[in-house]
This record gives C-alpha cells, sequence and structure tokens, in this order.
C-alpha cells in the first residue's frame, strides 16, 4: 500500500480536455518502453492507458506530501503491529486504550466529561457547534488533550474522534439471539 499522485488515465475528462486542466506534455508511462520494446513514442500513444504530463497546478507543495508519506508511513507501520486506538468502559471510568506507538500500550483515563465529549464527536461536528453546545463546560481543554494525543483530527472547521470504541459490538453480542450475524 502506498499513496498514489495523481494518474492520468486514457478514457477520463482530464485526457481528453487536458490543456484545459493545466496539464502539458501528455506522453504515455515510462513502464510501456519496457513491455512494447519495439514501439516509437506515437505507437505507444496508441497502446497506452496510463500517462505521464507535467502539470504545475498539479505539483503538490513539497512539504505538506512529505509530511503526508510520513504519516501513511506511521499508520502502515503501526497495522503491521495490530495497533489499536480503543475507547475502554469500565462500569464506573472509560480510558483509552493506545498501542500505536512502539513499546507498552498507554491507558489513559477519561473524565465523565471527555467521555461524553468523544461520544458526540464520533461523528464529524463543525467546531464552532462543539464550542456552543459545550459552553460554559472546558471544551477547550478536553479539545486541546484529544489533539496533543492524536485522538481527534480537526480539518476545514471539523472535528472528529479517531478513537473506536467498540462497546456497541459487545452490548449488540450480548442481546444477541441463536441464528443472528454475531452466532
Amino acid at each position: 500500500m502506498q499513496i498514489a499522485p495523481f494518474q492520468l488515465h486514457r478514457f477520463s475528462p482530464y485526457f481528453f480536455d487536458a490543456p484545459n486542466y493545466g496539464i502539458q506534455q501528455v506522453r504515455p508511462a515510462w513502464g510501456y518502453r519496457f513491455a512494447y520494446p519495439g514501439l516509437n513514442e506515437q505507437e505507444l500513444a496508441q497502446v497506452a492507458y496510463c500517462f505521464e504530463f507535467n502539470s504545475a497546478a498539479m505539483e503538490p507543495p513539497r512539504p505538506a506530501l512529505e509530511s503526508l508519506f510520513a504519516a501513511a508511513s506511521d499508520w502502515m507501520s503501526a497495522g503491521s503491529r495490530h495497533s489499536n486506538l480503543c475507547l475502554m468502559q469500565t462500569a464506573d471510568s472509560a480510558l483509552v486504550f493506545d498501542s500505536r506507538r512502539e513499546g507498552a500500550p498507554r491507558m489513559e483515563p477519561l473524565s465523565e466529561f471527555e467521555r461524553h465529549v468523544m461520544d458526540h464527536l464520533s461523528q464529524s461536528r463543525g467546531r464552532a457547534q462543539v464550542l456552543r453546545e459545550f459552553a460554559g463546560e472546558p471544551i477547550e481543554a478536553a479539545l486541546d488533550r484529544f489533539r496533543e494525543n492524536a485522538w481527534a483530527v480537526e480539518m476545514d472547521g471539523q472535528i472528529l474522534s479517531v478513537v473506536l470504541d467498540y462497546s456497541w459490538a459487545s452490548a449488540s453480542r450480548e442481546l444477541a439471539t441463536a441464528g443472528s450475524a454475531w452466532m
């Protein structure tokens, strides 16, 4: 698995109308030269499906791209270690179990208020909406803690918890009857 750049395919609108999208110097992808060594550039262009091109407008900012590659690498590494970021609920408290980093997993207790906010952020919410809904509460401190621990992401004014809550699954299993999907 990897992060792939934009690809130009033969039957896409970008291929048929390349100049209007700022796409220039369209040419067959480099691999076709090895697959069809006897064909010239024009013949390759007739059989190719994937193309290379130049476009200043489509060049992503390098620092952002490097940050994205680093995050994807961390994510894939954590996945290979079967890492987890989930909510654990006991009879009277909740904690976040985080094994994404190498070493011993962290278990961070949540206050009752933080647990309520985390439940609320299980769906993407507008930041302004969240601040209004929890006015008078220590919402900024909770959001700061969630961000610092990478338990929530905020993008384009939206906030979403990335902590998985499996409590619904255990409740569903307890209520399941013979022959249901859980059995």
